[in-house]
């Protein structure tokens, strides 16, 4: 049951060497397909299954069903796709699927393809589907809502002050902006860790150069009023010690011991450490370019 993924050589999708080699895959299993979850619902005896992998901005699915009344149908040239749309709403091809039935109406479904910045965010949502077209259903026979991401918790972005880590930024003429706490002590991500990293590769004499930012107990996140920063993109995760570290945008973060004062960066562009973009993206360069730019 294992899957192997290779990359074709001549893809343009727009990533760097550095962060295609980096990259955390986010995982989505156990994604059931029924009639039921079609709009509107169907009544069939079919049922699937289906598991997906994200990196970067490539998605994987495959997945298999059982029992379809009818007989698979292309629509747009293909009989699967991946649709964008919330649980209650029909919405457009995302892209295709390859699919294959026996006499039985059980079969398997696969494919490959590459997502735009706002369909990620669809699909971290909740907002994109599996549908297979039968001669069953004119609109589908099975659908699957795609959730359940391994992106890590959601944090209780609270309003209480005194127990809240608030997140701020500033601004250098060399780096440009950049992501700090509430004294404006930088804040940093590593490749070592990957983005949509669920667990942290510094530990032991790593952390106590590079302390991870961790909330203490009862303690909560937000961000500061107006700062530009998104709240949303905060979750957290267990470290190996217990303590709960929060990441932003998918990069774990941390502090740097070798900076002495707020505004301090004499951690960036050490080893594959750097600052944190208001994006969460990484800095790379001056004026808070990243290796996306």
């Amino acid at each position: 049951n294992n899957l192997t993924v290779i990359a074709s050589p001549n893809s343009t999708v727009g990533t760097t060497a550095l962060e295609t080699a980096t990259v955390e895959p986010v995982t989505f299993n156990d994604i059931k397909l029924s009639g039921d979850a079609e709009v509107p619902p169907v009544e069939t005896d079919a049922s699937g299954e289906a598991a997906l992998l994200l990196i970067d901005r490539l998605l994987f699915a495959v997945g298999r069903f059982q029992g379809l009344q009818g007989e698979l149908f292309e629509v747009e040239e293909s009989p699967a796709h991946i649709h964008e749309g919330a649980a209650d709403e029909n919405g457009d091809i995302v892209f295709n699927l390859a699919a294959a039935a026996n006499d039985e109406g059980d079969g398997f479904f696969t494919g490959l393809g590459s997502l735009e910045a706002e369909e990620v965010e669809r699909l971290g949502a909740g907002e994109l589907y599996i549908n297979i077209h039968s001669t069953f259903s004119e609109t589908g026979e099975l659908r699957g809502q795609i959730t359940g991401g391994d992106q890590g918790e959601e944090l209780d972005n609270g309003d209480d002050e005194a127990d809240a880590l608030t997140l701020n930024i500033a601004e250098s003429d060399e780096f440009g902006q950049y992501v700090t706490d509430a004294e404006g002590n930088s804040f940093y991500l590593s490749f070592n860790d990957g983005k949509r990293a669920s667990e942290s590769n510094c530990n032991g004499e790593c952390a106590e150069t590079w302390p991870p930012v961790t909330l203490g107990e009862g303690e909560t996140v937000t961000v500061a009023e107006n700062s530009g920063l998104d709240a949303d993109l905060l979750r957290s995760f267990e470290r190996k010690d217990g303590s709960t570290q929060i990441t932003y945008n998918g990069w774990p973060l941390y502090r740097f011991s070798g900076d002495d004062e707020p505004s301090d960066t004499n951690g960036t562009a050490v080893n594959l450490w750097f600052l944190v973009t208001p994006d969460g993206d990484e800095v790379v360069s001056g004026s808070g370019a990243t290796s996306g730019d």
